[in-house]
């Protein structure tokens, strides 16, 4: 007997299937801190991220003002 496994594509947040799902892993004290979100419930957990905490993401970069 074969047992299939079924990977589904449900944000852990809003808890709706998506085509594409991030994985949130901001080693912070985040309720959604290591589950997979949609872009939209992902981005809401960034932004609450401290801007050292989103200093770690590859993607974050700072605008910085030359006076």
């Amino acid at each position: 007997m074969s047992l299939i496994k079924k990977l589904t594509r449900y944000c852990a947040k809003c808890q709706t299937e998506h085509e594409k799902l991030g994985y949130f892993n901001s080693e912070s004290n985040s309720l959604w801190d290591n589950y997979f979100l949609c872009s939209q419930c992902f981005k809401k957990a960034f932004n609450q991220l401290t801007k050292k905490q989103k200093g770690e993401w590859w993607f974050y970069n700072e605008k910085i003002k030359i006076s």
